[in-house]
């Protein structure tokens, strides 16, 4: 128990400091595109963060304190069509991003309007929520609060498509964020699930320093053992072996992997894909990097899987019922990964923007928006080598 309370302490002490840090100011302007007149009120977000700002009179805004990385920057407002442009920022300085929205034309589709009486589309609606959410503990505390302004349709091959003409706005008591989602794929079979969206993240105010302590203590969960943090992981890997100077120098090649508790093998198919059993070689995580094109960037290659496991904590018995039944015991998260492309760029922190780049399969597949973090959240090594949510 103390251990867990001096870890809480010191990962809050260090999101503070976080928060002070000098970094990068993004400012632009908004004006219509018709007029060139600037729009007041246009909402401006820097995407998967927690980082955002409105825009004056004058339709001018900033935002402040960004970090390194490669970020997605939105503008939108009501009446106007969202406008969105990638910004890459590697130093501390100041970036200028301007947009022009186009004024919205509104056409008028066949609109089925949802209630709670419609049955088909309350079916719909949980098969939706179970794989956007995510079926995890926190996705009990996590609520869309505008579901009814979700359409739902069938293409030809019977795939249900899920389609919303506003942002849908989820609010996540578990982790205390509240999501602004903009939407733009969702289909299903029932088997394969395919979704992506531009997620803006805004803290919720804690009732008291006892909720706060806990959004604390379940963020730190959500992440550990996440795919960020494995990401994050064979990246601190890689540039440990290449920042030792002396040759002389022997270094486990996976020593820190180990000590964020990852166990990582290649395989050449996934369970029950084939009728000859998996083939599984150890890994040398160094050799799935090389730099990437910028400083901040590292490429990530590797062939058919990567099966890894997470020993520091155990499945989450709410994610195991969901998706095995009571029939399965609970044992250490069990993921598989494997790439699109024969590449993919990740930066140092483990983050990836490219939709679809990396395909999850197993326990990490079953996570949704509810075990969702900013880009900004990080940890630091010192709670992620202690940390152990097994024995405590």
């Amino acid at each position: 128990m103390l251990k867990n309370i001096f870890i809480v302490f010191l990962l809050f002490s260090f999101i503070l400091a976080a928060q002070s840090t000098k970094s990068t100011v993004i400012v632009g302007k908004v004006v219509d595109a018709k007029t060139r007149l600037p729009i007041e009120n246009a909402n401006v977000y820097l995407l998967k963060s927690i980082k955002g700002s409105s825009t004056n009179s004058s339709g001018k805004y900033k935002i402040e304190n960004v970090s390194n990385g490669s970020f997605s920057i939105m503008a939108a407002c009501v009446g106007y069509e969202n406008n969105k442009k990638t910004v890459r920022i590697e130093n501390d300085k100041k970036i200028e991003v301007d947009f022009i929205l186009k004024p919205k034309v509104y056409k008028l589709p066949e609109v089925t309007v949802a209630s709670e009486e419609d049955d088909e589309w309350q079916d719909n609606f949980k098969l939706f929520r179970k794989y956007l959410i995510g079926t995890s503990s926190f996705a009990e505390k996590t609520k869309i609060l505008n579901p009814y302004s979700i359409n739902f349709s069938h293409d030809k091959e019977d795939w249900l498509i899920a389609k919303t003409n506003k942002p849908l706005l989820i609010e996540n008591k578990a982790l205390g964020y509240k999501l602004t989602y903009f939407l733009k794929l969702f289909r299903t079979d029932g088997i394969t699930i395919q979704y992506a969206g531009d997620p803006s993240f805004k803290e919720l105010k804690p009732k008291n320093n006892v909720e706060m302590q806990r959004w604390i203590k379940n963020r730190l969960q959500a992440y550990c053992g996440s795919l960020r943090h494995f990401l994050y992981t064979i990246s601190k890997q890689y540039l440990i072996v290449k920042n030792i100077k002396s040759s002389t120098a022997i270094v486990d090649s996976n020593s820190f992997v180990k000590l964020m508790g990852f166990e990582v093998l290649s395989t050449n198919t996934l369970p029950n894909q084939s009728k000859y059993p998996p083939i599984f070689q150890p890994v040398n995580v160094v050799h799935l990097l090389s730099p990437g094109l910028f400083v901040n960037e590292l490429r990530l290659s590797f062939d058919d899987y990567l099966r890894v496991v997470y020993t520091k904590k155990l499945e989450d018995k709410k994610i195991v019922r969901a998706w095995y039944g009571y029939s399965k015991e609970i044992d250490y998260p069990l993921s598989w990964i494997s790439l699109s492309f024969p590449a993919a760029a990740i930066d140092k922190e483990g983050r990836y923007s490219t939709p679809f780049v990396i395909h999850n399969y197993g326990y990490w597949s079953f996570h949704g928006l509810a075990d969702n973090l900013p880009y900004e959240y990080s940890v630091p090594d010192s709670v992620l080598e202690n940390i152990d949510f097994v024995s405590n």
